[in-house]
């Protein structure tokens, strides 16, 4: 994939831009938004797919540069794995088909267990290294990418089912995109190299599970 589908999920959004989610320091340091939570009931209720996709777009636009290529990675991974973790929730809630089921459930085990070891990564950094307010070459690129993107309304109607795959395959699209990125602009922690290489594979095969899918359930 080239640099340029970073950040496809985009695709999905309008031009209209919700409210920030980051958080800003007094002294401009930045750090990326707590964004683990899980939904609420009442939040589960009045969403869409649409309404979480846009909200996963604005909360990585909003993230400022903690200063390295690593953990403005982690960071920008952390809230793109949130996003898809909310998404598969939302399917799990009021979707109807098992197979598609089930693959959210197994993204949510997987993508979680990534956020922890983003987390941990980040709370091991933020504590032994000083705070800096240059951007990394990372974080420079990818907010280039999402600034040139052409913004396009993709049909997105139909089933909680196919309105799930038909998003999660650009977001997953998207994920694959970040780590060739992150790879390709000066990655130094093998943890995180190591980690971008098994989530590119894995995502690329749940890319083709979801697209055969499709081709099987046409709406």
């Amino acid at each position: 994939l080239s640099a340029g589908a970073l950040f496809v999920l985009a695709a999905c959004n309008t031009s209209e831009q919700q409210g920030a989610n980051s958080t800003v320091s007094d002294t401009g340091s930045h750090s990326a938004p707590n964004t683990t939570g899980s939904m609420d009931s009442a939040g589960m209720a009045n969403a869409s797919m649409m309404d979480l996709m846009k909200k996963n777009m604005d909360q990585m636009e909003d993230m400022r540069s903690l200063g390295s290529n690593d953990k403005d990675f982690a960071a920008l991974m952390k809230i793109h794995h949130t996003g898809a973790l909310e998404m598969a929730r939302l399917q799990i809630a009021e979707g109807i088909d098992p197979q598609i089921k089930e693959m959210a459930q197994k993204m949510i085990s997987e993508q979680q267990r990534e956020i922890g070891e983003f987390d941990a990564f980040l709370s091991n950094t933020t504590q032994n290294s000083a705070a800096t307010e240059k951007n990394s070459a990372f974080y420079e690129r990818a907010m280039k990418e999402m600034d040139d993107m052409d913004m396009d309304n993709g049909d997105h109607s139909g089933s909680i089912d196919h309105q799930f795959v038909q998003m999660m395959i650009p977001h997953h699209q998207g994920a694959i995109a970040m780590a060739d990125l992150y790879l390709k602009t000066g990655a130094q922690n093998e943890k995180l190299k190591s980690l971008a290489g098994t989530m590119k594979t894995d995502q690329q095969k749940e890319i083709q599970q979801m697209q055969t899918w499709l081709a099987s359930h046409k709406q």
